[in-house]
């Protein structure tokens, strides 16, 4: 989650080796893998979305193959915005391995910490309408105690929720939580019960021995913290708020957190075993949803980076004031950063030059990427139903598509 190229391969290097460890051990999780199923023969199937076509299309679909075809990988979204405004979108490969359904621009594709994202827009659309403030507590706006019991008197606040600042740390409790299907446990319960003394989820292991703001370390649990007090401040599920303060409006009519919600069928999530073999996770859910389960389209994926490098408008469609979307990505000099920087849930990378606005995410099945260049105005959007080994090569593929957006005419 880094570039600072040799912090993210070192970072990635760890997460991919839990992952792979985890697979060995999967008597440990809840869910298993199925059966090996090799690529398709043939051709890599092309799938044009909703923008895109001439020279460029040709630029990207060359770039785009050959990454895949080198890598031998199942399948991946690409979509490329400039000025407010998706210039390209299509999706290569293969959504099922077994079925040989390709992967198309309209499939939903587990983003996983991509996701992260929309707690930022929804944070700053909260702050907008005067229902909260980044720096009120989340004890205050969480109906419930926020409290680290290894620090006394500190005040946790939404702000540090969304820097990863609040101290609270990823457990085991978290990770096994992990289930088949849909959550079944809420997420207020959980979040609550993880920061409660006594409960189900509590473990002395979930805050550590500092105060809120001393150190910047990541945290899903402290993300998906903040997403429950925005939703709460609203008296809504965080779901039903991003549903219908973002999602609709911008016409994202092919994403949505929970399977039961998603009106297509989402890209069959893959682990690598070798020699373009790969075997399939069975579509998975968590009580921290928002930290990183929502499902979406390269197209509506597109045109949400769009909307943002629109200072908050796709076309006559405003979801936050050009204010607020400069608050939000604002580098926060006190936060720290496992990248370069770190906004209001939105992350900072450098790369090849290119100071970009965005997140990455990588989980089971899932490697996801948006990136937004402010200066250039130009963003992209890579979303990969797969586990990948050599990020680098990801890294460069994005770097060339960045280039291929801002010289489109």
């Amino acid at each position: 989650m880094k570039n600072n190229a040799s912090l993210t391969l070192r970072k990635r290097i760890f997460q991919q080796t839990t992952l792979a460890l985890l697979v060995v051990l999967s008597g440990c999780l809840p869910f298993e893998l199925g059966k090996a199923v090799s690529l398709p023969d043939g051709s890599t199937p092309v799938n044009p979305g909703m923008a895109g076509s001439g020279p460029l299309a040709e630029s990207v679909d060359e770039r785009v193959l050959s990454y895949l075809e080198k890598h031998q990988l199942p399948g991946i979204g690409v979509g490329l915005i400039k000025e407010g405004a998706v210039v390209f979108s299509a999706g290569y490969g293969w959504a099922d391995l077994e079925e040989e359904a390709p992967l198309m621009a309209h499939t939903p594709v587990l983003l996983s910490s991509v996701s992260k994202t929309f707690i930022g827009v929804a944070a700053m659309q909260a702050v907008e309408v005067g229902r909260l403030s980044l720096d009120d507590s989340l004890s205050d706006l969480a109906g419930f105690s926020v409290d680290n019991p290894n620090v006394a008197g500190e005040r946790i606040t939404l702000r540090h929720a969304v820097t990863h600042n609040t101290g609270i740390e990823d457990t085991a409790v978290y990770d096994d939580n992990y289930a088949p299907g849909d959550p079944v446990i809420p997420l207020g319960t959980f979040v609550a019960g993880y920061v409660t003394e006594g409960s189900l989820y509590w473990n002395p292991r979930n805050f550590a021995d500092r105060p809120p703001g001393a150190a910047f370390s990541y945290s899903n649990v402290g993300a998906a913290l903040g997403a429950f007090a925005i939703a709460k401040s609203a008296d809504r599920a965080f779901r039903d708020l991003v549903a219908e303060d973002i999602l609709q409006p911008l016409g994202m009519n092919d994403s949505a957190y929970f399977l039961t919600d998603v009106p297509r069928t989402p890209a069959v999530p893959y682990h690598p075993t070798g020699g373009g073999t790969y075997r399939p996770w069975p579509h998975y859910g968590y009580p921290t949803y928002p930290d990183g389960m929502l499902r979406a389209s390269t197209d509506d994926m597109a045109r949400y980076l769009a909307a943002v490098d629109g200072g908050g408008a796709l076309g006559e469609t405003r979801i936050l004031s050009t204010q607020s979307v400069d608050t939000m990505l604002t580098i926060d000099p006190d936060a720290g950063s496992d990248e370069n920087g770190q906004a209001v849930a939105w992350s900072v990378r450098v790369m090849q030059g290119r100071e970009l606005f965005g997140h990455n995410g990588g989980d089971y099945g899932s490697s996801t990427e948006i990136w937004l260049d402010r200066e250039a105005r130009v963003g992209v959007v890579v979303l990969l139903n797969v586990e990948i080994r050599d990020w680098p090569a990801l890294f460069q593929l994005q770097a060339d598509l960045l280039d291929l957006a801002e010289s489109a005419s």
